[in-house]
């Protein structure tokens, strides 16, 4: 369980190396746009990343 923790914290941490709380919410205010299409794009990539991760450890 407390690798599963760790991952989830570096998913966090890699969307705060890009964008800030503060920088989520107005993306999230602004409605659509190219810019909150990109910071979609990369908070999914970053999900993904961390599921990929969990899953490797349920392998071994």
């Amino acid at each position: 369980m407390g690798n599963i923790a760790a991952i989830n914290r570096q998913v966090v941490e890699m969307i705060r190396e890009r964008y800030s709380v503060e920088d989520e919410l107005g993306l999230l205010r602004t409605g659509p746009s190219d810019e909150a299409a990109a910071y979609s794009d990369y908070v999914e990539d970053c999900k993904a990343w961390g599921r990929d991760e969990k899953a490797k450890l349920s392998r071994t």
